[in-house]
């Protein structure tokens, strides 16, 4: 039985990462201010709407009740999203795009932060994010962060950081006995600016 609940749970955090749910009345995101503030390489973060991002920050039980990131990436004046996302949401597996509005669009006003690396090393931030998205690494289902077979939101962001700063940034949480990395690591100002607060 409690094999059956914990496997329960982490299918639950999966459908978490960037699950469109129902739309609540929010104020309009100002997008041209947020384009001007974040640059290449940032990270961001936020807390998707409905009972699934509830589920998932209830889990967690972080200061700040978060369920999802990637990493931003401007080429050619475009910018898009690095993340990974299950299939069941997004139609496409593991490491994928995603438009800065459309990810905004499932985010509760207020929860949504962008964290910039303090002491960055090198500006290979991105580079490292697009190599991931060449490999479209499909999503980890198991949450196994001794694997890189597979890779969920979070996993994908550390082994970025880890790769481009030789740092890990990431502090670990076990829930049901398996650790799983914390969104709030997003948050440790000893480590990140946080450039915007929507």
């Amino acid at each position: 039985m409690k094999k059956i609940i914990s496997v329960f749970l982490f299918f639950i955090f999966i459908y978490a990462c960037g699950t469109p749910e129902e739309a609540e009345k929010e104020p309009t995101i100002n997008f041209a201010e947020i384009h001007s503030l974040i640059e290449d390489g940032d990270i961001i973060v936020k807390r998707g709407k409905g009972a699934v991002s509830n589920l998932i920050a209830k889990n967690l039980k972080e200061r700040v009740p978060l369920s999802h990131c990637g990493i931003i990436v401007f080429e050619n004046d475009t910018l898009y999203i690095i993340h990974s996302v299950a299939k069941e949401l997004s139609g496409r597996d593991g490491v994928q795009t995603i438009s800065l509005e459309e990810f905004l669009d499932d985010s509760h006003i207020g929860s949504v932060f962008v964290s910039r690396v303090k002491l960055c090393k090198t500006n290979t931030i991105s580079k490292f994010a697009k190599e991931q998205l060449e490999k479209r690494t499909p999503f980890d289902y198991e949450f196994d962060l001794k694997s890189k077979d597979a890779i969920y939101c979070t996993e994908l962001v550390s082994d970025v950081l880890l790769k481009s700063q030789g740092q890990d940034m990431f502090k670990q949480k076990t829930i049901n006995g398996k650790p799983v990395l914390t969104f709030n690591s997003l948050l440790d100002t000893t480590l990140f600016n946080i450039i915007l607060i929507k």
